[in-house]
């Protein structure tokens, strides 16, 4: 009768790619983490990139720090930084706050007596 391991022959090779890509050099993660910064602005959020804060350990575990406008730009910036095959995880702690708007007075003439 045929044995039947528990992981699958492409599993096999994923984790033998995890292995081999990690830990991260530091030269490496600060490339990383400029090139993520370099594609939020590519994808037209250069605001938003200014008020993040990024950081990756040596395992591929990148952690976004920061404020943005709407949870559609919070999820936006976590599903950017997936598409590179160097990380692993996101840790999204981005805090999502709206910025009140400033309520104008209407203008008044003032008549000249």
């Amino acid at each position: 009768m045929p044995s039947f391991s528990a992981t699958t022959q492409a599993e096999t090779s994923a984790q033998e790619l995890h292995f081999d890509r990690f830990p991260l050099r530091p030269c490496e993660q600060e490339s990383l983490l400029d090139r993520v910064h370099a594609s939020f602005s590519a994808c037209g959020l250069a605001r938003t990139a200014e008020r993040i804060v990024l950081s990756i350990n040596k395992r591929g575990i990148l952690r976004i720090d920061g404020r943005v406008s709407s949870y559609y730009l919070k999820q936006l910036v976590q599903e950017i930084a997936l598409r590179f095959p160097s990380i692993e995880q996101v840790e999204n702690r981005l805090v999502v706050s709206r910025q009140r708007k400033l309520q104008r007075k209407p203008l008044t003439r003032c008549s000249a007596d």
